[in-house]
């Protein structure tokens, strides 16, 4: 799903932020017919030998490779790019399986606003090499508000030129985003994003896209 709502094309700069293992980033490189400016940065070293491994599995034609923690990015590499994709770390309550005793081992709320703090700051930087009249795709394996809807409302809330677009894509299990939460500040506008409620198909997700006003 992300990788179709960045409506990417061939000849389009486009930086996946968090691009390990790799899956995302072979699906747009055939989306653009492996000619993209593709930019992959993953900023846990660990992950690198895995995403290497699967863009040379996939024969994805790779322009840069490279470390940077999402938070940082604006700092570190030379915008703008047409496309991002930042399929953000987290807690990961969209993978859980209550059927295993230990789902819930490494899960806490904690954990949680730490995820928010990190995601809202990556988002924020991010945005600041998304060219004007550029996409971004937001993208998480969780369910909290406070990890989806609230680092979006952050950046609706301090940049004036971001606008939600609707996530026009038919899928079995959409929910809609989640505009009230106790404690948050939620903008409606995330109304257009896409939830997608866990099922025996698929995980749960969710999916903002977001266009940077000229």
């Amino acid at each position: 799903m992300p990788a179709l709502a960045l409506d990417v094309a061939a000849g389009q700069r486009i930086l996946d932020v968090c691009a390990a293992p790799g899956g995302k980033s072979a699906h747009i490189a055939a989306l653009t017919g492996n000619g993209a400016e593709l930019w992959l940065n993953d900023g846990l070293p660990a992950r690198l030998p895995k995403l290497r491994e699967v863009v040379a599995l996939h024969g994805v034609d790779v322009h840069e490779l490279c470390c940077v923690p999402g938070q940082y990015l604006d700092k570190e590499l030379e915008g703008p790019f047409d496309r991002i994709l930042l399929d953000a770390q987290c807690s990961g309550e969209g993978m859980v399986d209550l059927r295993r005793g230990d789902a819930l081992k490494h899960w806490s709320l904690g954990r949680v606003e730490k995820h928010r703090r990190l995601q809202q700051r990556m988002l924020m930087a991010a945005w600041r090499v998304l060219k004007p009249g550029g996409l971004l795709v937001y993208s998480t394996c969780t369910l909290a508000p406070e990890e989806n809807e609230a680092p979006v409302s952050h950046l609706l809330r301090h940049r004036e030129d971001a606008a939600v677009e609707p996530v026009e894509l038919e899928v079995d299990g959409r929910r809609r985003a989640v505009l009230e939460w106790p404690e948050l500040k939620l903008d409606r506008r995330v109304s257009g994003a896409l939830r997608l409620a866990p099922s025996r198909w698929h995980e749960g997700f969710f999916v903002c896209r977001l266009r940077k006003r000229g």
